[in-house]
């Protein structure tokens, strides 16, 4: 697994296995990574950090960067435009392309590609609303997104296909009545969709076919569960909770359920936030 440690400037990128074992921490510094996720073959991650934007500056732009998966030869792909700049980028199932969100200042956020060396970045298709979470399908026809665009105005999963020809909504009020979590991720096998459904009770992880139907809850609603990842071989789905209280505070932490909910599996058990980002056989 790799995820997440910490908030803001003090988060970094660490990788695991399922079980919370050999854990290593890969990035070092004292500004904003996340948001990894692995190439295909295993060899490289591709991340987010502010390491060398704007320095000194009190928000620092968010870039697109690659380093080898022993947290070596960190390289920047990608130049956000000044201010958001970028987030969740990830790879092709071929590890051809790399897609991502980026700010646009006359758009806002707006998905992207490029080549996996970070050359002929391309516009997808100007969209209206704010457009996040970009993630291919297992097959790589597709883009499965989250956008705020009328007529919700509130956090809805949209597909497209990869060339942004058009695009179609997946779900609705019957998956969630208000702001879908930005974090949402095929099954492996291309079956189903895991998401977290936001409300003033709280958020919980939720699953529905590829095709908008059948929405199941994994976890319990009135729980604060978010940013969902599915285990390689779809069967089990990995999250964050801050269910878990450690000196006193709710602190998320990593937690496994099986994609059909049940008994749920607590991962790690760390002073500070812990979120998974991406999950593959290694």
């Amino acid at each position: 697994m790799l995820g997440t440690s910490g908030t803001g400037s003090a988060s970094e990128i660490f990788m695991m296995r399922p079980d919370g074992s050999d854990r290593r921490q890969l990035t070092h510094n004292t500004v904003l990574d996340n948001d990894p996720d692995w190439s295909p073959d295993g060899s490289q991650i591709v991340y987010i950090s502010a390491v060398d934007s704007l320095p000194g500056a009190t928000a620092r732009r968010r870039d697109v960067f690659v380093m080898n998966v022993d947290g070596s030869g960190s390289h920047r792909l990608f130049k956000g435009a000044d201010g958001p700049g970028a987030a969740h980028p990830r790879w092709s199932p071929d590890g051809t392309r790399i897609s991502f969100d980026s700010f646009v200042p006359s758009l806002g956020f707006q998905p992207f590609v490029m080549n996996a060396d970070g050359s002929n970045v391309t516009l997808v298709r100007a969209m209206p609303g704010e457009n996040f979470s970009l993630e291919w399908s297992p097959d790589g026809t597709r883009f499965l997104f989250l956008t705020n665009r009328a007529p919700r105005l509130v956090w809805t999963l949209y597909v497209m296909p990869v060339d942004g020809s058009s695009d179609q909504r997946l779900s609705g009020n019957s998956a969630c009545t208000s702001n879908l979590g930005r974090a949402a991720q095929w099954s492996p096998d291309g079956s189903s969709i895991a998401f977290s459904c936001e409300t003033n009770l709280g958020s919980w992880i939720s699953s529905l076919r590829s095709d908008g139907t059948a929405v199941t809850s994994v976890t319990i609603p009135a729980t604060v569960d978010f940013a969902p990842v599915w285990s390689p071989s779809s069967v089990q789905i990995a999250f964050a909770s801050d269910r878990a209280v450690l000196g006193g505070n709710p602190i998320a932490q990593v937690y496994l359920v099986n994609a059909g909910g049940g008994p749920l599996t607590q991962v790690t058990s760390h002073p500070v936030r812990q979120v998974v980002n991406a999950w593959r056989v290694h």
